[in-house]
């Protein structure tokens, strides 16, 4: 749920999410969503809080959000060492480890 303390009104994200975190700017919230809380499902999206459909940017989770909001790191789920870091574009490509 996103509550607009201001407002004083509530809106349902599109899909439950793991470790969210906002944009600096506030337009999105970035998350981790597992179909049946199976790791190899992990993927990264990004869902606007105007309440439109969340949309994928990359299969991984714990996403954390760059200064700026234009970079997402998180952790691939190919990558079982522990210590893979990943980083992708907030539209969802040029994606580097």
């Amino acid at each position: 749920m996103i509550r607009d303390i201001a407002a004083g009104t509530e809106t349902a994200l599109a899909m439950p999410m793991q470790h969210p975190g906002w944009a600096p700017d506030g337009r999105f919230i970035a998350g981790t969503f597992m179909t049946g809380g199976q790791r190899q499902t992990a993927e990264i999206m990004i869902c606007p809080v105007e309440g439109v459909s969340c949309r994928r940017v990359a299969k991984g989770s714990h996403p954390h959000l760059s200064a700026d909001g234009s970079r997402i790191y998180y952790h691939p789920f190919t990558d079982f060492d522990g210590e893979s870091l990943w980083t992708v574009s907030e539209e969802g490509g040029d994606e580097n480890k």
